[in-house]
């Protein structure tokens, strides 16, 4: 092997953690944004919304593939983060948000389908 080959090799990994929280932090933003535009800043409820079947299957589609995303690359972060030690206020408050975003949806393996942690009350 190279030492060109060596040293590209090297800087890939040394940035896999970066990436990978990068990627993870736009997965969690795109699920932000989805909320924001269609279910006025709330989590996803199938039962309760104004959108038909057919939107709500397709946002509802989207919101997992950002969440699989999120959660692939939130452990591919963690487990290089435990090999390279890498910390920053950035890193943090990337974490914080990926996690608030992760914590407001159940991933129903079996039915292969969203549910939220709670139903919001009617105000």
């Amino acid at each position: 092997m190279s030492k060109e080959y060596l040293r590209t090799a090297k800087q890939w990994f040394l940035k896999t953690p970066e990436r990978a929280l990068n990627q993870a932090y736009n997965a969690a933003l795109i699920i932000k944004s989805i909320e924001d535009e269609h279910f006025n800043g709330k989590k996803l409820y199938t039962e309760i919304n104004n959108h038909s079947n057919s939107l709500t299957s397709y946002l509802q589609a989207d919101i997992e593939k950002q969440l699989s995303i999120a959660k692939l690359r939130l452990a591919e972060f963690k487990a290089i983060r435990s090999v390279i030690a890498t910390s920053s206020s950035v890193h943090l408050q990337k974490l914080r948000f990926i996690g608030e975003i992760l914590e407001n949806y159940i991933y129903k393996s079996s039915k292969s389908s969203l549910v939220p942690l709670s139903i919001p009350s009617k105000t």
